[in-house]
């Protein structure tokens, strides 16, 4: 057997040379997979098993990748309900890995894998990182969640230098640490790291040499802008999970995000179910590829992006642009007096980007009460004020609802979750599980 550091770079030197193989390659490559996993899990997994009876599937007869939407979909309660079901026949539980997600929403989920598995995620995040131009002597500060236990994948990347900067811990302290450290990667939440951004931009500080990889939450085009700032042009995005770490990711060119057609199979689905066109807004299901101990056929993973127009990126890799940006989770919406969904983009006004505001979060606790968390930064004035006392109007017209309480609250701070991430937009009516720490 091979030893897992040999496999991690086998692996690693698979997706770097694939990168530009020729589309019609790829896609012949992802059609193989597909089709392994696709027939493997109907024919070796309980869940899919039990699934093929009550829909009458004969997997065989199944035509992939065309056929792939008359399988059903998989949702997050299914694997809930009975993670063990979906465990294959073939498998020792015993020397499977579990990996548990974040649970933002208040429904954290165990997933399964092998070590092969296990060893192909490290890969994906080392081609990732090496593609932007890490290497095992940089410097390397992972931003993390003071519940996150030792990251383990920073010894897969054969990094050598590395500092973990809690969320929990002081910000000034942090920075100051960034500061003397001169990380030439900061890898984590964008909500934070502009917190970080921010403290540097205050100090009339500039960490030049430093690349930053965002990830674990939507990255907005202002969080972009406050880290060129504090930071340099090397601001990159990358869409991955629990499951399978290296979903897409966006290059130097920033066209959008790359999907990475040897490890998963990506559908966008309008609400309607129908795929979403080039500049539609889609929820996000995916086919795992390399995961063969705990399988996840067409997974609605709970998040949402935009078609990009383009798939071709002058960056010369061929993997596709499919998602042109991540615009967030499905929990990632506010309710309207008629029960409608809003996006949370429509109650993200300029005000909260000011930098006369260190922090902001809006929840929406009742269909009729929404209350906006405000941390004052230097220069916080009446005219910034009268800006949110704005908004309230805003928000009603936003939310169709004149019977809306606003209120605004001024607090010395606001935490993140257990994980280290900081959702800006909560709705307890959409999303009634989510924790909220203040």
């Amino acid at each position: 057997m091979m030893p897992s550091i040999y496999r991690k770079l086998y692996f690693w030197n698979q997706l770097h040379n694939h990168q530009y193989w020729e589309k019609e390659k790829q896609e012949a490559l992802q059609k193989q997979r597909l089709e392994f996993i696709v027939k493997y899990a109907y024919k070796k997994v309980p869940f899919y098993k039990r699934i093929a009876r009550e829909y009458d599937i004969n997997i065989d007869e199944i035509k992939l990748p065309q056929d792939i939407t008359n399988l059903p979909q998989v949702t997050r309660k299914d694997i809930q309900d009975n993670p063990e079901s979906f465990i294959s026949q073939d498998t020792d539980m015993k020397k499977l890995i579990k990996n548990r997600t974040s649970g933002s929403t208040g429904s954290p989920l165990i997933v399964h894998m092998d070590q092969k598995a296990l060893d192909y995620n490290h890969a994906l995040l080392l081609y990732y990182f090496w593609e932007l131009g890490f290497r095992p002597w940089h410097k390397c500060a992972n931003i993390r969640g003071a519940e996150t236990k030792k990251q383990l994948w920073w010894k897969a990347m054969l990094s050598t230098i590395r500092k973990d900067i809690s969320t929990r811990a002081d910000l000034e302290s942090n920075t100051t640490s960034l500061i003397n450290i001169q990380p030439n990667v900061i890898y984590g939440f964008p909500s934070y790291i502009t917190l970080i951004a921010q403290q540097l931009i205050e100090k009339n500080h500039r960490l030049t040499n430093t690349t930053v990889i965002n990830h674990g939450e939507t990255l907005y085009g202002w969080q972009r802008e406050i880290m060129t700032r504090a930071f340099s042009e090397r601001i990159f995005n990358m869409y991955g999970s629990t499951e399978i770490y290296v979903i897409s990711f966006e290059c130097e060119k920033h066209q959008g995000m790359h999907l990475i057609t040897d490890a998963v199979f990506l559908e966008l689905e309008t609400e309607a179910g129908e795929p979403a066109k080039p500049g539609e807004e889609g929820n996000i299901t995916i086919t795992i590829l390399n995961n063969h101990s705990m399988p996840l056929i067409r997974y609605k993973i709970g998040d949402k992006a935009i078609r990009s127009e383009e798939e071709d990126c002058w960056c010369g890799r061929s993997w596709p642009i499919l998602i042109k940006e991540i615009v967030g989770r499905e929990d990632d919406y506010f309710v309207s007096a008629e029960g409608q969904k809003v996006s949370s983009k429509s109650l993200d006004y300029d005000v909260f980007y000011s930098t006369k505001i260190k922090q902001f979060q809006i929840v929406q606790k009742e269909i009729n009460r929404l209350e906006i968390l405000i941390v004052k930064a230097r220069g916080f004035d009446s005219e910034t004020e009268k800006a949110l006392e704005i908004t309230k109007e805003q928000m009603k017209k936003a939310l169709h609802n004149d019977k809306l309480e606003v209120q605004i609250t001024y607090v010395d701070t606001i935490l993140g979750e257990k994980s280290g991430k900081q959702k800006a937009f909560i709705s307890k009516v959409a999303s009634p599980y989510i924790d909220t720490y203040l």
